[in-house]
Parts: structure tokens; sequence; C-alpha cells
């Protein structure tokens, strides 16, 4: 018997011994580990020889950039940033849809909230105010980087981008043409219709959020008109 696979047997017979030590006499983990030491046998399981001078040199260690291992979005990962967005401050957390309004109109430098804005969202039975003070500080992010000039596309094409993914760019021919008064706002001087918006759920009228404004391309600002009930349209008419 070749030299190598006489000790192979060697080794698996000692052991076997030792797995037995360990099955009839309870005899502990570390000691058998130490009488193994002790007697020069390896506990890894048995590597065939023809393996053994087969195999190739252990490779170096993965060394990867901090980019190689970052997600792909770190605003889905807790604590991560992503490197073109600065951190952002806590919020209250708001107990309706009416604090959420108030609580965003407070902070969010790049929206201006009209009467109805908040007239709105008092009467709206929207289970979730946390989604929408999300949304509302998303769309001052969405507004401040369009009014710098730094979006670099059309809102509509970046506002997935800002976890904006129910934003609509306009309302249907219908509902600027037969419900007109619904989408009518006065703002400053002047009377404004808005257009562009956010699609939150669909279902009963107490699960649906819609948030509409108008975007002020003289003062760079968007006005937000309406936060709560879905206003009519083809689809809805009450």
């Amino acid at each position: 018997m070749p030299a190598d696979e006489l000790l192979a047997s060697i080794d698996r017979r000692r052991r076997g011994a030792l797995q037995r030590l360990d099955r009839e006499f309870g005899v502990s983990s570390a000691v058998i580990d130490t009488l193994a030491c002790d007697a020069g046998v390896d506990r890894s399981p048995v590597v065939p020889v023809e393996r053994r001078r087969a195999a190739p040199p252990d490779p170096s260690p993965d060394v990867s950039s901090p980019d190689d291992t970052a997600p792909a979005d770190g605003d889905a990962v807790v604590g991560t940033i992503r490197p073109d967005r600065p951190p952002q401050p806590s919020f209250p957390t708001p107990t309706d849809v009416a604090d959420a309004v108030r609580i965003a109109a407070d902070r969010c430098t790049h929206l201006v909230f009209l009467p109805d804005a908040h007239t709105s969202a008092a009467a709206s039975e929207y289970p979730d105010p946390d989604r929408v003070l999300a949304d509302l500080l998303a769309l001052n992010r969405l507004a401040e980087a369009w009014a710098s000039g730094t979006l670099g596309t059309a809102m509509r094409i970046a506002a997935p981008e800002y976890g904006l993914s129910g934003y609509r760019p306009g309302i249907s021919q219908t509902a600027a043409t037969t419900y007109t008064a619904d989408y009518i706002r006065r703002y400053g001087d002047r009377e404004i219709m808005l257009g562009p918006h956010l699609a939150r759920r669909v279902g009963p009228a107490n699960q649906i959020m819609r948030t509409y404004w108008y975007v002020d391309g003289a003062e760079r600002v968007v006005a937000v008109g309406h936060v709560g009930a879905h206003l009519r349209d083809a689809g809805s008419s009450t």
C-alpha cells in the first residue's frame, strides 16, 4: 500500500476511535480535540490524496473597494446614505393627514401649501399619514433639484428616483373640461389649475390618497393645492 494511503487509513481509524469515545462515554469535544492534537490527528474531513495533489493554492483574500460592496440603492438599507444625498433630518410622527401637511408646510422650503391643501387634508381619512409626510418631503427634494437646475431631466422622469412612484404628470381631458372647478385654486392674485399629482392606492374612498399641485415656473416653487380624496375625473365622478 502506498505511504499516503496507509497514513490516511491510520488517520481514519484513529478518528473513529475518538468519535466512539464521544458517543459511548460522553467525552467532551474539547477533550477529543486535545487527544487528537496529541495524537497528531487532523479532525477536519479527510481529503483524498488525489484531490490534495490536484488542489490549487488558496486564492488571495478578496479585497473589494467600498463601491464594490455597497448596495446599488443606498436608501434601501437602514443607515446607508446615497453619496449624492445629504442626511435627512428627523421629523415628528404625524397623527393624521392634516398633521402631516402641517409638518411639511413648516419644513418644506420649495413647496407652497395653499389653504385648500390644509382643508382637504383635514377631511381625509387616509390611514397612513406617515406615507403622506414622506411623499411631501420627497416632493420637496424633487422641487429643490428642479429649482436649482440640477435635476437634469423632466420631473416626471426623475420622480421615481425620489420615491414618487405614483407620480402623474397631469390630469385627464375629462377632468380638465368637465370637472374644471375641482382643480381651480386661488394662488396669490391669480387662479391656477392643478395638474401634476401623486396617486396612492385604489379602492374605497378612505383608502385613496391624491396630492395635486401646480408648478410655478416663475417663482421656481411647487404650489400644493390638494392633499386628500381623489378629485373627479373620467373614472370618478363623485
